[in-house]
């Protein structure tokens, strides 16, 4: 039985190149990448100045096996020219859980029976549900220990605003809820928002957890 390692790729690009990204994952079999709307910090002007570009960006993440990131990588780079400045960057992080019917649609067409996750002290959890289901998702996260949490616009990037993935319907607009919670509260969380806004549900939702080492400011 072979063991893989599943990545969270996290990409902050120009505006115009979150479709372009959600293309090339396609490509790779990977059907579940969103984007967030971002801005970058220095002024206009300064990057006028450079001849930098533009300051609005999306951030997109989505999630891949290990091997195929470097595939997946090396075209998304050709794809937004990242080799000239301000085109871009990528980078990875493990993951410290996700839940199984997500995992099982990363992991279609990949091969690999049994994964490995990295834990944290820490764990940030992250909830991309249908847009309007937050309430719902805090809701099931309170009552599992959750103290609050953080809520993002996003929207899917798959080729047209609804389609049909195995037998379930992915819409474009998306809400975010990030948490951050103690490692021993975690599946805990992740097990009650499941229960009720998982992928089967009307919030189809995909929840993962990233880890973190140490937390100031929050008495998660």
């Amino acid at each position: 039985m072979s063991k893989a390692t599943v990545k969270c790729m996290v990409l902050i690009v120009n505006r115009d190149q979150g479709n372009r990204i959600g293309s090339i994952c396609h490509q790779h079999q990977l059907y579940f990448s969103y984007a967030c709307m971002a801005s970058g910090t220095a002024s206009s002007e300064y990057l006028n100045y450079l001849g930098l570009g533009e300051t609005e960006k999306e951030l997109v993440f989505t999630f891949a096996p290990a091997h195929v990131l470097a595939s997946l990588q090396k075209a998304i780079a050709a794809a937004i020219h990242i080799e000239k400045p301000n085109s871009g960057i990528i980078f990875t992080m493990p993951l410290s859980s996700i839940s199984s019917l997500f995992l099982k649609n990363i992991m279609l067409n990949h091969g690999e029976e049994t994964v490995s996750m990295e834990e944290g002290k820490y764990a940030l959890i992250c909830a991309v549900v249908n847009k309007g289901c937050q309430e719902l998702v805090m809701a099931e996260a309170r009552k599992a220990g959750a103290k609050g949490g953080t809520l993002l616009h996003a929207r899917s990037l798959d080729s047209e605003a609804s389609q049909s993935f195995m037998g379930l319907t992915v819409q474009a607009e998306k809400d975010v809820i990030l948490i951050l919670s103690t490692a021993d509260k975690k599946q805990a969380i992740m097990e009650a928002v499941n229960q009720t806004c998982g992928l089967k549900s009307e919030a189809g939702g995909c929840l993962f957890a990233l880890p973190v080492d140490s937390v100031l400011g929050c008495n998660c």
